[in-house]
């Protein structure tokens, strides 16, 4: 019983540790359920509110296709 325990354990752990990798590893934002914490900068960059990222302002070929 003890083993099936500290394995379980083990093994959670294990997942816990591979999601983390995982995400620092992308070097993407964490976003919410509503998907881009963002704003805009004076510059026209694209800030992170969570992470402080910046993204390119975007070009002038950046209109709706």
């Amino acid at each position: 019983m003890l083993k099936t325990i500290v394995l379980s354990i083990g093994v959670i752990g294990a997942m816990m540790l591979a999601l983390g990798l995982g995400y620092v590893l992308s070097g993407r934002c964490i976003t919410g359920a509503c998907g881009r914490p963002e704003d805009t900068a004076e510059t026209g960059e694209t800030v992170c509110r969570t992470c402080g990222r910046t993204k390119p302002a975007p070009g002038p070929d950046a209109g709706d296709a």
